[in-house]
C-alpha cells in the first residue's frame, strides 16, 4: 500500500475529524498569540496549533509533519507567503500531503486575492477581517474540500487498483481459454476421426444400432468444437485480436452457405426455410466466413428454439434510410421475454435454464459473437420478440454502391 493509500485511510477514516494540525505562518509573535486565542474561543475543532515564523522553517515543518491547514502570512522575513506555499506545494507530489491553505495580509486588495488564488491557496483573509467567526468558517470551508478531495482520490486510487486486479484475470481467463481450446482441439479431431472410422465400417461392419450411437458421438464431438471455436473467438474480441478478411460477397451465396451449415438440424426437426430476397443479384464487401457464421447462428438459434416442423423465414431487404442492407430472421418458436430480451446479446447470457441442457444450448456466446462481427462490419443488431408466437432476429450491414 502507497503512503498516500495509508495516509488516506488515517485521515479519512481513523483519525478524530474535529481534531486539526495547523500550522500558523507569521513573523509577528503578537498576531500569533492573537490568532492562538481566536482559535481557542472556536468550539467547531479541537486544534493542535505550530507556528513558523520564516518561510524556510514553515517548509522544513511541513516536510517532516503532515499538517490539517495552514495559515501563511502575506510577507515573511526571507520569502514570500506565494513562495513559501509554491515551495511546500511543489515538494509534495500527493494531494494527501498537500494541506489547505489560508493566505493573510494587512492589505486586503483584489490584486492580493488574485495572486493567492494564483499560487494554489484555498482561501484569503485580510487580516483586518479575521475574527473567531471568519477564521473558523474559512478553516471549515478549507478542510472540508481538502477532507473531500482526498476522499475521491483514495477512492480513484481503489478503482484503478481493481480495474488493474480485472485485467489482469481478463488476460489470465483469455490466455487459459486459448491453452485448453489448443489442447483439447487437437485430440478432439482425432476422437471424431476415429469415430467417423468405424461408423463408415472401416473397422468392421456395424449394425443400424451402432450407427444411430456413434452419429450421436460425431453430433457431440461436433458440438465440443464449436464451444471451443466459441471460446477462441470471443478471446481474439475480448483483445480486439479478430481481423477480417473483406472482399465482396453475393448476398444469395451468403444465404445458401447459412442453410446449408444448418441443413442437417433442419432435416432432423423437419423445418422448413422460406427466403425472400429482393437482392439476389446484389454483392456487399464483408468477411464472407464471418457472416455465414453470423447467420448459421441465427438460424440455428431458430431451429433449435421452434417447436416441431419449424418454419423459418429469411428476409432481405433495403434498410429504412436507404442507406443499409437489412437482414431478417424470423422463426415461430416459443418467444423470448422482455427481460431475457434486453439481455440476450449480454457474453455468456442464456434464456432459460430448464431445458437448455435438452435443447443442447451452447455456452451463451453465440449471440454476443455475433454482435460484435455485425458491429466490427459496421452494422447493427437486434431483436423483436413475443412468448409464444416466435422472434425476429434483425441485423443491416452497410450498403456498398
Amino acid at each position: 500500500m502507497s503512503s498516500a493509500q495509508e495516509y488516506l485511510n488515517t485521515q479519512i477514516a481513523e483519525s478524530n475529524p474535529d481534531y486539526l494540525r495547523i500550522l500558523l505562518i507569521d513573523d509577528d509573535e503578537l498576531y500569533l498569540q492573537v490568532l492562538r486565542r481566536q482559535l481557542a474561543r472556536s468550539h467547531s475543532y479541537t486544534y493542535e496549533v505550530h507556528t513558523a515564523t520564516t518561510g524556510g522553517d514553515a517548509i522544513t515543518q511541513c516536510h517532516n509533519t503532515i499538517f490539517d491547514v495552514l495559515l501563511v502570512d502575506y510577507h515573511l522575513p526571507d520569502m514570500s507567503g506565494l513562495e513559501c506555499l509554491r515551495a511546500i506545494r511543489s515538494e509534495q507530489t500527493e494531494i494527501a500531503r498537500k494541506p489547505p491553505a489560508i493566505l493573510c495580509t494587512a492589505d486586503g486588495n483584489e490584486g492580493t486575492a488574485g495572486d493567492a488564488l494564483r499560487a494554489d491557496a484555498d482561501d484569503y483573509l485580510p487580516k483586518k477581517h479575521i475574527n473567531t467567526n471568519s477564521l473558523t468558517r474559512s478553516i471549515a470551508n478549507v478542510v472540508t474540500k481538502h477532507r473531500l478531495t482526498c476522499s475521491i482520490e483514495r477512492q480513484f486510487e481503489e478503482l484503478k487498483r481493481v480495474n488493474s486486479q480485472l485485467e489482469k484475470k481478463n488476460r489470465e481467463i483469455s490466455k487459459f481459454y486459448q491453452t485448453v481450446s489448443h489442447e483439447v482441439k487437437t485430440p478432439l479431431a482425432s476422437a471424431r476421426e476415429f469415430v467417423s472410422l468405424v461408423r463408415d465400417g472401416v473397422a468392421g461392419d456395424v449394425n443400424p444400432q451402432q450407427v444411430e450411437l456413434l452419429d450421436y458421438a460425431l453430433t457431440s464431438c461436433d458440438q465440443l468444437n464449436r464451444h471451443f471455436d466459441d471460446l477462441v473467438d470471443i478471446t481474439r474480441l475480448d483483445l480486439q485480436k479478430l481481423s477480417l478478411v473483406i472482399a465482396p460477397c453475393r448476398i444469395d451465396d451468403l444465404l445458401q452457405l447459412s442453410i446449408g451449415s444448418c441443413a442437417d438440424t433442419l432435416r432432423q426437426r423437419n423445418g422448413k426455410i422460406h427466403i425472400h430476397n429482393t437482392l439476389q443479384d446484389h454483392s456487399i464487401l464483408v468477411d464472407q466466413d464471418r457472416m455465414v457464421q453470423v447467420m448459421s447462428n441465427l438460424i440455428g438459434n431458430a431451429i433449435k428454439y421452434s417447436a416441431e416442423c419449424p418454419e423459418i423465414r429469411l428476409h432481405v431487404d433495403i434498410g429504412a434510410n436507404r442507406d443499409s442492407i437489412l437482414f431478417t430472421v424470423e422463426d415461430n418458436g416459443r418467444g423470448v421475454g422482455e427481460d431475457d430480451a434486453k439481455r440476450i446479446f449480454d457474453k455468456l447470457y442464456q434464456v432459460g435454464t430448464a431445458d437448455v441442457e435438452c435443447l443442447g444450448a451452447g455456452l451463451g456466446l453465440g449471440l454476443s459473437i455475433a454482435k460484435e462481427i455485425v458491429v466490427l462490419h459496421g452494422g447493427a443488431i437486434w431483436m423483436d420478440s413475443k412468448i409464444g408466437v416466435g422472434s425476429k432476429f434483425y441485423f443491416t450491414l452497410p450498403l456498398q454502391q
